[in-house]
């Protein structure tokens, strides 16, 4: 590749096929492919540019291939289906989207949530987050739809999340040690010092991708299907005109990055269609997460949410009786407990612990105690036989291997952080939580120990509190 053809960087294709294909495209008129220009890459897709000689600018779009969190099928199949999505959009709504002029398929037996098939737009399988991103779409035996109730929608999510937990990477997801949110400090360097403490205290020990941290995650998971129930069948009992299958298209990330404006604050186009699916209508009416959706949006802007979609709602009263303004009031009420489940099951959340908790909090009486519940389970002989049978199957890695990991980490002995971190480990009682009922240790008749960011604040002002007397 010359150093002046930058356009090939992520592939070779034929460049003046392609401007061909947009001249025919547009009537014949001549355009062209600057082959200097730098690809520009996203997660998953590049993107080049043709210009026309009346100056109108056309994007190229291509999947990414190699990508070690999705395979090159699925990402292909996004692709197609965004595409068909946006036609779809367009031809059906007033929604501003990009223009679709051409797309292909290059790969066989691909599917979408949306798919077009011989000029026939028709659902396929769902290429939702919570089913296909971080690797899901290698799992087994995953319902993938297309779903026909929100029963098998929910579950089989539920069923993805339960496997994800046991066998796939968690990243930064530690259920009783949730990494310290931007919104819990006042301060940047605060947030950036209960960060260090976090990573100090989840990496002895191999905390996050450990049995226990696994189990843990497999207890909440064995929950869900009771608190979806819930929200699932309180529904139609009010309401015998509630459809249960009904299903409506979501973009999947409707973020301010993905929003369009005039001066005026009128939206002018919608972007960023990927892992688009048809939801249950609950998830539907969420407010979505704002600067993206893994941060839940403050309640005012939530009721600001809210009030605008009933304002709505009144101005522009449906005469179906399946989308009473009754029912769709009802539904909105549930978008809360929803948006929650959506957000721990997809893990696309930070605090997962607090997202579980409030969830737990909307689903169960309030007799019942959360970490009570967590406290019975690791002393049940079910989940004492889980983790060891995990462990038995992924052994924890032998003394030598887990002090070079913690090394790798930022673990160093002699130091305060080192310590602190391996204090708390023990005060925690993270490796002894799973045995039956003994009455010894420090732990044993209270509540599981859980590292957030009371814990962060605490230990931040007590070394600081040290510092000073250091110094003085």
């Amino acid at each position: 590749m010359s150093p002046r053809e930058r356009v090939f960087i992520y592939a070779k294709f034929d460049h003046l096929t392609l401007c061909q294909l947009a001249s025919d495209l547009r009537g014949g008129l001549s355009c062209s492919c600057d082959l200097s220009q730098n690809p520009r890459g996203g997660g998953f897709n590049w993107v080049i540019f043709i210009t026309f000689t009346d100056g109108v600018e056309w994007v190229l779009r291509v999947p990414r291939t190699g990508l070690e969190y999705l395979s090159d099928t699925i990402i292909a199949s996004l692709l197609t289906s965004e595409a068909a999505t946006l036609k779809y959009i367009k031809t059906h709504t007033t929604l501003p989207v990009p223009d679709v002029f051409s797309y292909g398929q290059p790969y066989e037996g691909q599917s979408g949530s949306l798919f077009e098939e011989d000029g026939q737009f028709c659902i396929r399988t769902c290429l939702s987050r919570g089913l296909q991103a971080s690797q899901r779409d290698l799992l087994d035996d995953i319902p993938q739809g297309p779903f026909t109730t929100e029963k098998d929608y929910y579950e089989a999510h539920i069923a993805a999340f339960r496997e994800h937990v046991q066998y796939l990477p968690l990243e930064t997801h530690c259920f009783f040690a949730p990494l310290p949110a931007e919104d819990e400090y006042p301060a940047y360097t605060d947030r950036v010092k209960a960060v260090d403490h976090w990573n100090n205290f989840v990496a002895a020990q191999n905390k996050i991708d450990g049995s226990y941290n696994r189990t843990d995650l497999v207890i909440a998971s064995d929950a869900l299907p009771y608190m979806i129930k819930k929200w699932t069948t309180d529904l139609p009992k009010e309401f015998p005109h509630h459809d249960k299958n009904r299903f409506a298209l979501q973009h999947p990330d409707l973020n301010v990055n993905n929003l369009f404006f005039d001066q005026d604050l009128n939206i002018t186009c919608i972007i960023d269609w990927q892992f688009c699916s048809a939801v249950p209508l609950p998830i539907l009416l969420t407010a979505p997460g704002q600067p993206n959706s893994r941060y839940k949006l403050p309640p005012s802007l939530i009721s600001a949410f809210e009030s605008g979609f009933r304002h709505a709602l009144h101005q522009n009263p449906s005469p179906s009786p399946l989308e009473t303004s009754k029912h769709l009031h009802r539904v909105l009420n549930t978008s809360g407990p929803i948006s929650l489940f959506t957000r721990f099951v997809t893990l696309d959340c930070l605090n997962d612990y607090h997202v579980f908790h409030d969830l737990w909090t909307h689903t169960k009486p309030p007799h019942e105690n959360l970490l009570s519940y967590f406290r019975a389970a690791h002393q049940s002989e079910k989940y004492i036989a889980h983790r060891a049978e995990y462990e038995a199957e992924n052994p924890d890695p032998t003394a030598p291997d887990l002090a070079k990991y913690e090394k790798n980490h930022g673990l160093r002995d002699g130091k305060v952080d080192t310590t602190v971190a391996r204090k708390l480990t023990l005060v925690s009682e993270w490796s002894e939580r799973y045995r039956t009922e003994d009455g010894k240790g420090i732990r044993r008749a209270g509540d599981v120990f859980v590292a957030d960011a009371r814990l962060w604040k605490w230990v931040g002002a007590c070394l600081e509190e040290m510092m000073k007397e250091g110094a003085s």
